[in-house]
């Protein structure tokens, strides 16, 4: 285990005199606490920035999701198309849905995680 020190000087009486005592310290605990304390901020500062991270990415996620799904419904009202293509188009409605769950779930557990849901 590290030890740490701090040099100390003191003004001192000694036998009707003034004098200086130097003497050595020891701060190990002090500078343990130290660290802790520094190494929780950055754990905090880093679950911060990821937080941040994750609010933008399901954003940026969920705005063309939300939007392809509009394109798609209304697509999907137009008559006029073939079986075939309907068909296809209700794979990519339902592939769609399922990435904006997706994304909705990682916002919900983001705000939980954050005691805001």
């Amino acid at each position: 285990m590290t030890k740490y020190f701090q040099l100390r000087v003191k003004s001192i009486e000694f036998l009707e005199r003034q004098a200086i005592a130097i003497y050595f310290y020891d701060v190990t605990h002090h500078m343990q606490s130290l660290k802790l304390l520094h190494e929780m901020q950055d754990h905090n500062t880093r679950s911060k920035r990821m937080a941040e991270s994750q609010t933008i990415l399901s954003h940026e996620f969920r705005t063309p999701l939300t939007t392809t799904l509009m394109f798609l419904e209304s697509l999907l009202l137009n008559h006029d198309l073939q079986e075939q293509v309907i068909s296809m188009l209700l794979v990519i409605v339902s592939q769609t849905n399922m990435l904006l769950s997706l994304v909705n779930d990682m916002m919900d557990n983001k705000l939980i995680e954050e005691g805001i849901f």
